[in-house]
């Protein structure tokens, strides 16, 4: 039987936080281990997101944990080594940063008149990202959990 059938997909499934992915996706025959670790697809979507993080780190990040799957645990982020309390976890330089400051001009105006929180001012300027072929967020806004902010979610329709 095939794991990724039916709309569900390793975006959907192996990336959700919380135990084992995401508990919707899982049955008695499709578990998490068997389609997220064994499948092809689920294999692939592990090493984009390990990709992701190495891209960081070329691009001047600072990295002190692993994005992967721990068999019998947890899935997402993992600490590549013992960490302090004050520890850096994560730094990326400016580059890497997507901020209000980021947002495109024409959201920010159309925010403004309909009275916009900065979350759906910043959900709404990945929404656009997400559907510019140029963006430089694209890749990585794949990549991230569905339930991480339903803005980032729109169908194709929607947006």
């Amino acid at each position: 039987a095939d794991c990724w059938v039916g709309g569900w997909t390793p975006e959907i499934c192996c990336s959700a936080p919380g135990a084992k992915g995401n508990p919707l996706c899982w049955d008695s025959v499709f578990t998490f281990d068997r389609c997220c670790t064994e499948t092809e697809e689920g294999i692939q979507f592990d090493l984009r997101r390990r990709n992701f993080v190495a891209d960081m780190v070329r691009r001047g990040a600072t990295v002190h944990f692993d994005i992967r799957h721990v068999s019998g645990g947890r899935t997402g982020a993992v600490a590549s080594r013992a960490l302090s309390a004050r520890s850096t976890v994560l730094r990326v330089p400016s580059t890497q940063v997507f901020s209000l400051k980021s947002v495109h001009a024409a959201v920010i105006e159309a925010s403004r008149q309909n009275s916009c929180d900065a979350h759906a001012v910043l959900g709404l300027g990945l929404a656009l990202e997400r559907v510019n072929p140029s963006s430089v967020l694209a890749d990585w806004i794949k990549l991230l959990p569905l339930t991480f902010a339903n803005v980032l979610w729109f169908s194709a329709r929607q947006l």
